[in-house]
């Protein structure tokens, strides 16, 4: 009997060790893991550059026809003076041709401002006559007076008259300008003239006289005020001719500036062949 109780108790001992193990070896619930990731990585968008598209054909510069000198060493130069009551009148003519044109400088500027002008209508066929006024700029001697340059310009005039010229034209710039402008009202005989850059105020009565042709040049920006000028050319009368030139400068600055004013002033003396 005791030994029957004795053969129980281990029985439900090995039963309770067993239903212990098993508990414990009883796996527990965990949370799913996983390497991949549950939204996209971000990933850097990438970076547009732009090739540059081949450059359009630019159109070249149209090219302006313009009256060249021809390469002449043997164009005559003479050293002129030319006297007058007690003005002293010093020159450089250059050239020969069936017009002879008097260049006329600026105030404060020697004839050496007209000198590659003149030279290059000589070898168009033209004469030229740069001169220096009276007074300190240059080398003519006497004195200046700015109401009476257009008598040292009719003494030029009637110099190259002597020579045997018939066709003159006269060119000035600034109080060259007013001197050609002058002489024109005193000898209305002139092939022509040229004002750059002077402005002269006169009546239509005044002007009526001047039949020759007629050019005026202006500067667009001009340091000084020349808008006279514009209505000089109103009242004169034909035939006549006005230019404009895109620059800033004055008178025979406006030389330095580009063949521009050349090429008109040319023009203006080519048109004058067949009068």
């Amino acid at each position: 009997m005791k030994s029957t109780y004795i053969l129980l108790l281990i029985v439900l001992i090995l039963v309770t060790g067993c239903s212990q193990t098993a508990a414990e070896v009883q796996p527990t619930e965990q949370p799913l893991k996983t390497d991949i990731p549950l939204s996209p990585t971000n990933t850097p968008e990438p970076i547009l550059t732009s090739t540059p598209s081949p450059p359009t054909d630019t159109p070249e510069p149209t090219a302006t026809a313009t009256r060249e000198s021809s390469p002449t060493p043997d164009i005559p130069k003479e050293a002129v003076t030319i006297s007058y009551d007690e003005q002293v009148i010093r020159g450089i003519l250059v050239g020969e041709g069936d017009i002879a044109v008097v260049l006329a400088p600026m105030y404060g500027e020697s004839r050496g401002s007209w000198m590659h002008f003149a030279e290059h209508i000589a070898s168009l066929g033209y004469a030229a006559l740069a001169f220096d006024f009276p007074g300190p700029f240059g080398t003519s001697s006497g004195t200046f007076k700015f109401d009476g340059v257009q008598f040292d310009v009719l003494a030029v005039i009637d110099f190259l008259r002597q020579r045997g010229y018939e066709r003159i034209v006269c060119m000035g710039a600034s109080i060259g300008g007013t001197a050609c402008f002058e002489a024109a009202l005193l000898d209305p005989t002139l092939a022509g003239f040229v004002n750059i850059s002077s402005p002269i105020e006169k009546t239509s009565e005044e002007l009526s006289i001047l039949l020759m042709p007629k050019l005026i040049v202006i500067s667009d920006d001009d340091e000084f005020d020349v808008s006279p000028l514009n209505d000089v050319f109103e009242l004169l009368p034909a035939p006549k001719q006005i230019e404009f030139i895109n620059k800033r400068g004055h008178g025979t600055e406006l030389l330095t500036m580009g063949n521009e004013l050349q090429d008109i002033l040319v023009a203006f003396l080519d048109s004058l062949q067949d009068l």
